[in-house]
C-alpha cells in the first residue's frame, strides 16, 4: 500500500472494511464500493475499482456498528493504480 506518513499529521490505523460512497457531483447516482485499508482522525485509504480525481470530494458513508454508517466527507489527496486495481488516500473534511 502507499504510504504518505511524511505528509500526515494523524496516525492511522489497519482497517479492513467495506465503504460505500459517490462523488458529490453524482450524489443522485448510485453508490460504488471500496475497502478501507487504514483509517485515522485525518483520513482513510481505500483500494478500489477505478483511479479517483485528486481534490474531488466523496462523501462516504463508514460502518459503525451493525447496519449503521456514518456519512463523512472527504478530499481525494492522492489516487495511484496498484497491483489487482487502484488505491486512493483521502483526507477527512471537518
Amino acid at each position: 500500500m502507499k504510504s504518505n506518513k511524511d505528509e500526515r499529521t494523524h496516525e492511522r490505523k489497519p482497517l479492513n472494511s467495506s465503504i460505500e460512497f459517490r462523488t458529490v457531483e453524482d450524489a443522485s447516482l448510485s453508490q460504488k464500493t471500496a475497502t478501507s485499508f487504514n483509517i485515522g482522525n485525518g483520513g482513510i485509504g481505500l483500494v478500489l475499482d477505478q483511479l479517483l480525481v485528486k481534490g474531488k470530494v466523496l462523501q462516504l458513508f463508514i460502518p459503525v456498528g451493525e447496519g449503521v454508517t456514518a456519512p463523512v466527507y472527504a478530499e481525494i489527496m492522492w489516487s495511484d493504480r496498484c497491483e489487482g486495481g487502484c488505491e486512493a488516500g483521502l483526507r477527512f473534511i471537518m
